[in-house]
């Protein structure tokens, strides 16, 4: 049986299609909740786990060595999984670089979108003037 390496999954960002060594997030991010927070910090910095005191009612926090009973929200999909999980399907893609690289693609589009960087007009013109193109010099 012939051997394939899969597409590496980033162990600070959790996404799919580089290595820890290689990523470029400016912060880790927790593959239980996606939190701008690593695993290991989940129970004291997520807000689902930490609780609340002051609100009414009260919200305790999750107890110590507890497993974290709240909905998972994956890195990669949004599904309600933990993004090492396999039930996701960038883990049942993860021998398909073409497949990653695609919703890689489209992920970024969309966060471009949302986040008013790029206008969906924007974002047709430079689909229709041809992607990455270099701007001219004079």
């Amino acid at each position: 049986a012939q051997s394939h390496a899969g597409v590496p999954v980033c162990q600070r960002c959790w996404r799919w299609g580089h290595s820890t060594r290689t990523c470029k997030s400016q912060a880790p991010r927790c593959p239980h909740c996606a939190g701008p927070h690593s695993e290991a910090n989940h129970r004291s910095l997520a807000s689902c786990c930490r609780g609340n005191p002051t609100a009414n009612p009260p919200v305790p926090a999750t107890m110590e060595g507890a497993p974290c009973p709240h909905t998972a929200r994956c890195v990669n999909c949004s599904g309600e999984h933990s993004a090492s999980d396999c039930k996701c399907p960038y883990w049942w893609h993860r021998f398909d670089r073409e497949w990653l690289a695609q919703c890689a693609n489209r992920n970024w589009q969309e966060q471009m979108a949302t986040s008013g960087a790029i206008s969906r007009r924007q974002e047709e013109d430079r689909r229709d003037r041809g992607a990455f193109r270099r701007p001219r010099t004079r």
